[in-house]
């Protein structure tokens, strides 16, 4: 079971979701809606902890997590299809930066299991891998743009 505490909700998956919805609408390349965005920002909030809280092994979750991630985009809009490349581009996103994370904890020789017993400390431990994945958000979305700038040039070349 992986709980979670309540401050961890404020501070670490409020953040997560925001930065992990932003990445739907790169990724899928939808029209950025102000009011879907903070909708499926609380609600998958609200499901990642609740998810989080049950008696699950580690992994299930992120499952479970996934599928009702895919059909709360399917609320507010966003197709199937690329509800679903989404989530899991962005899923492993989130698995890389937490792995980056982890590596760079390494190197700096903390020791996470002492560190993590602290809700203070764990939050700033790993307030990097949300760093690392808006990082990879914005070159992701820095190199669509680029290649649509491309295709657009062209596309009006050959017409």
């Amino acid at each position: 079971m992986l709980k979670l505490a309540t401050i961890e909700f404020f501070f670490r998956v409020i953040p997560e979701m925001m930065i992990f919805m932003w990445g739907v609408y790169v990724i899928s390349r939808e029209k950025f809606k102000l009011k879907n965005y903070i909708f499926a920002t609380l609600i998958l909030a609200a499901i990642t902890f609740g998810v989080r809280e049950l008696p699950i092994h580690y992994g299930v979750h992120t499952i479970l997590n996934n599928v009702l991630t895919i059909c709360i985009l399917i609320v507010i809009g966003i197709p199937i299809i690329k509800g679903v490349y989404s989530t899991l581009v962005l899923t492993l996103l989130l698995l890389a930066s937490e792995m980056l994370n982890y590596l760079l904890l390494s190197i700096f020789k903390i020791n996470i299991e002492v560190q993590l017993s602290n809700i203070e400390m764990k939050l700033i431990l790993y307030t990097p891998s949300l760093i690392i994945l808006t990082i990879f958000i914005y070159f992701i979305n820095k190199l669509l743009k680029k290649r649509e700038g491309i295709d657009s040039v062209s596309n009006g070349k050959s017409s």
